[in-house]
């Protein structure tokens, strides 16, 4: 069993965006069938989950179509736009759109997680989102009011998680002892 990730999200006093233009990049993030063997049709084995994870994964459902998958496309579409390895990741993420493997989950059901990803990805790739990120923290502008062990302020949005829980789908590991970045995290995100 691979080890899965964890970012954590401490909640904040963010506040829900509101309706606005953004810019659309022409959806740069394709989301055709992918050729990438690390993505697979069927995520998890939902008849004998093997991990928290994946029984919460199993319990959830995708992005609604109105408010939360339009939100995880611009910021997609926001990190494809600074391309290099950003364009990447968004790809990462993308690909998991089409087959219903990127889920999202209420804070109640697991407290102080913003998301989770199987190290490494495979043929079980999957990513487990909250959906408080996607609501509360759209963008740089309503971003999370997180501190690390040190107390050094670590605010997350949802196109900083993208990029963090991305790394993990390709096999990256945390570079900081608390599990706050990967080494995209900030290159790929929209907060600093």
């Amino acid at each position: 069993m691979k080890p899965y990730h964890r970012l954590l999200l401490a909640t904040g006093a963010g506040v829900l965006s509101q309706a606005r233009a953004v810019p659309d990049l022409a959806s740069s993030v394709a989301t055709a069938p992918s050729a990438n063997p690390a993505v697979a049709e069927s995520a998890v084995d939902c008849s004998r989950p093997g991990s928290r994870e994946e029984a919460i994964w199993c319990g959830e459902l995708p992005p609604d179509s109105v408010r939360e998958l339009p939100a995880i496309r611009v910021a997609l579409d926001r990190m494809a736009a600074l391309g290099g390895i950003c364009r990447s990741l968004a790809a990462t993420i993308s690909e998991l759109l089409p087959r219903g493997n990127l889920h999202l989950f209420d804070r109640g059901e697991y407290p102080a997680a913003a998301a989770a990803a199987p190290l490494g990805g495979g043929p079980r790739s999957y990513l487990l989102l909250s959906r408080e990120m996607v609501i509360a923290y759209p963008d740089a502008a309503h971003h999370s009011a997180n501190v690390d062990s040190r107390g050094t302020p670590q605010p997350e949005t949802l196109q900083l998680v993208l990029a963090h829980e991305a790394d993990h789908l390709r096999g990256l590991d945390h570079i900081d002892p608390d599990g706050y970045l990967t080494p995209n995290t900030h290159r790929c995100g929209d907060v600093r």
